[in-house]
């Protein structure tokens, strides 16, 4: 068998947080200690640029990948000089101070920092005002920074993508500049069964009408370790919640092992190929006493659900054999669309 090799990596640098948002996927907050050492980071971006033949970037997340200070940008210039592409996601607490939005923003850049994500919007905004947001965001897009702010949305959001898109600085900032501020919505999803989150559109159920599924482009393609040193097959919403995404702990030389054993579960390749979506539709079609979750706005919550629901994964595990041979010659057709992205899995040598 062929292994899909990554062409992004993800460090989450720490579960630290200057925010506590209730929603946080990953449960961030100012009292959260995990942090991932330096070393593992320097290690894990060498191993990484080794043996994964069609690496491109490196992304930094948390957590609040900002409070490592110079580690971050230590980290960053070394993925630099292995001329990869960064990326880094904050919240732009450090945009409350002006001053402080500049030189962080000129050190990134200076380091080689390819874009930038800042995340925003109702729960975000209980921790981090606006301004420190567009503060950080045009201090970074004026030094050459690729930048984007990711507005947090549902139909009870009070602060919509609206309210930056007409924002009197932004709109002056884009118009004068060859590097304008990028601004996108992304799909808020509850982690708490009390939580009342919607969304306008049902994503499972639209498509489980018109059947418009389509493979998880995060798993394979995206790997990464997380800040107890543990890889990761993908930094997906409810990774946290889904044992089987969480690999061994990182060891240096032992990377390339550790990855090819995730291809060992089947349900990761069919995800790969399909998507969790119609996993679920498929387990439905082959028991009909199946109940599946009809609130499902984004993938990651079906992921969720294939892989913690004791019937749905029972379902799977009794009829998964119907569907195996059209599973496995799809990974291998849709593989082989991947420029440089298939290996013999017994070759691992550096590029």
């Amino acid at each position: 068998m062929k292994l899909v090799f990554p062409e992004a990596i993800t460090i989450m640098t720490t579960f630290k947080c200057t925010a506590a948002c209730e929603e946080c996927c990953y449960e961030c907050n100012p009292s959260r200690k995990e942090r991932l050492s330096d070393d593992d980071i320097i290690s894990y971006i060498d191993e990484s640029d080794k043996i994964f033949p069609n690496l491109k970037s490196v992304y930094f997340t948390g957590g609040e990948c900002f409070l490592l200070g110079e580690s971050l940008i230590s980290a960053i210039q070394h993925a630099t000089q292995l001329n990869l592409m960064t990326r880094c996601v904050t919240n732009g607490y450090w945009g409350r101070n002006l001053k402080k939005a500049v030189k962080t923003a000129k050190e990134a850049s200076n380091a080689g920092l390819t874009e930038i994500n800042f995340s925003t919007g109702d729960d975000h905004q209980k921790f981090v005002p606006i301004q420190s947001v567009i503060n950080a965001a045009i201090a970074c897009a004026t030094n050459g920074i690729r930048t984007v702010v990711i507005v947090e949305g549902s139909t009870e959001s009070i602060f919509k993508t609206k309210e930056l898109v007409e924002n009197e600085q932004i709109v002056q900032f884009n118009e004068a500049t060859n590097n304008p501020i990028g601004i996108m919505q992304n799909v808020w999803i509850p982690f708490h069964e009390n939580k009342t989150i919607s969304q306008s559109e049902n994503l499972y159920l639209k498509n489980k009408e018109r059947r418009e599924f389509v493979g998880c482009e995060n798993i394979f393609t995206n790997t990464g370790i997380d800040p107890y040193g543990k890889i990761v097959s993908c930094c997906g919403l409810t990774m946290e919640t889904i044992p089987e995404l969480r690999e061994e702990h990182y060891v240096h030389g032992q990377l390339a092992e550790i990855y090819k054993k995730q291809f060992m579960d089947f349900v990761k390749i069919w995800i790969w190929v399909d998507g969790p979506e119609f996993i679920l539709y498929q387990s439905l079609e082959w028991n009909a006493n199946l109940i599946i979750d009809s609130d499902i706005v984004h993938p990651c919550q079906a992921c969720q659900l294939i892989y913690n629901d004791a019937d749905i994964q029972a379902t799977i595990k009794k009829n998964y054999n119907k569907v195996f041979d059209e599973v496995m010659i799809k990974y291998y057709l849709k593989s082989k669309t991947i420029k440089g992205g298939i290996k013999n899995e017994q070759v691992f040598s550096a590029r």
